[in-house]
């Protein structure tokens, strides 16, 4: 059973990741409405943001 403060940094960290997944996906969204246009330098940067909510979603999923 999660202790309340078990339950706090369970909910913490959902919130955390929901954050960054909702920047990712809105990342990938504006690469994909632009790549429709043939934006080519627009979609890298959209998906070099992406790749930037990535690896800070993955650090964060690592163990100290």
């Amino acid at each position: 059973m999660l202790t309340s403060e078990g339950v706090q940094k369970r909910n913490a960290f959902a919130t955390f990741a929901a954050f960054r997944l909702q920047g990712l996906e809105a990342s990938l969204i504006h690469a994909r409405e632009i790549a429709v246009r043939d934006d080519l330098d627009a979609v890298g940067h959209y998906i070099e943001e992406a790749q930037g909510y990535l690896l800070k979603f993955g650090s964060c999923m690592k163990k100290p």
